[in-house]
């Protein structure tokens, strides 16, 4: 599952559902990691996403590149509203 921030410029990619409490590891500062009391990768957070997604070194890399892509075929063609400030 995808979720963007518009405002915050996030993008939010769960990938399990967590298992007991959820812990986050920063790799840089625009990459957290979210994983769970087992170890397992949760979910990922990427900062300021306009500027590009670097899955370089990121657990999961190639479960959120599918996420990405199903999203894309999913809302091919979609017409979003123009933003408004």
């Amino acid at each position: 599952m995808l979720q963007y921030d518009h405002e915050a410029d996030v993008l939010y990619v769960m990938l399990e559902f967590p298992e007991g409490k959820q812990y986050g590891a920063q790799l840089d500062e625009y990459r957290i990691v979210h994983s769970d009391e087992g170890g397992r990768v949760v979910a990922v957070e990427f900062l300021g996403v306009s500027r590009g997604l670097n899955l370089g070194g990121v657990p999961e890399a190639s479960r959120i590149v599918k996420e990405l892509q199903r999203f894309r075929a999913a809302t091919a063609g979609v017409q979003l509203p123009a933003a408004t400030s």
